[in-house]
């Protein structure tokens, strides 16, 4: 058996466990920078905002949300998402009545709100957005409750079903507004009914 002094082992320990927290880095950096270089495909978000007169509502809701597909090198994938998660498009209507946005218009307005340059797009999900505007109505209608209710033995109800509110205000494009006298609840089902019932639907 051999004997080493233990004060001897102890700096050599270190000195060893510093060497290979070296090589670990080291080995890191070039693993990081290889899998960096790769190409990757991932979903971008996009978010859609509108700027409307007071008085003008949509004649149909146009989508609020959009995603696009990107392709590029890690690096520019990475630093265009520290940089920004999602796109933000803003479209001004306060001076016309409608406008087109084609897949080339998004196109060239997704790739100027990109952060690298080096990316390409794909498979966005609404290629044709065609938005009208109309006059805005607001007007109260009654609340007509659905129910399908069945009830035990011997019992029936002692009145009509009552919901509160018993009418609400709504407000949108005239052509829908107008022609709408009531607003149906969703069903409320209910079976062997012999107390009283409150609730929410």
């Amino acid at each position: 058996w051999l004997r080493l002094p233990k004060s001897n082992l102890i700096p050599r320990a270190r000195e060893d466990r510093a060497i290979l927290m070296q090589c670990i880095g080291i080995a890191l950096v070039f693993w990081v920078g290889v899998r960096m270089s790769q190409t990757y495909v991932s979903t971008k978000k996009i978010e859609l905002h509108f700027l409307l007169p007071t008085n003008q509502a949509f004649h149909q809701a146009p989508p609020r949300n959009m995603s696009i597909q990107l392709r590029g090198r890690g690096w520019d994938m990475l630093y265009d998402y520290l940089l920004g998660a999602r796109i933000h498009l803003t479209y001004d209507l306060t001076q016309r009545n409608s406008i087109r946005l084609d897949e080339k218009r998004l196109l060239n307005e997704i790739r100027e709100n990109v952060n690298a340059d080096d990316l390409s797009f794909s498979n966005l999900t609404h290629s044709d957005i065609r938005i009208s505007l109309e006059p805005k109505m607001q007007k109260w209608v009654p609340i007509r409750p659905i129910s399908d209710l069945s009830y035990s033995p011997g019992y029936y109800l002692s009145g009509n079903v009552k919901v509160a509110p018993d009418s609400i205000q709504i407000s949108g494009p005239a052509s829908k507004i107008g022609p709408t006298y009531e607003w149906p609840t969703a069903t409320l089902t209910l079976q062997d009914l012999k107390d009283d019932y409150k609730g929410f639907v």
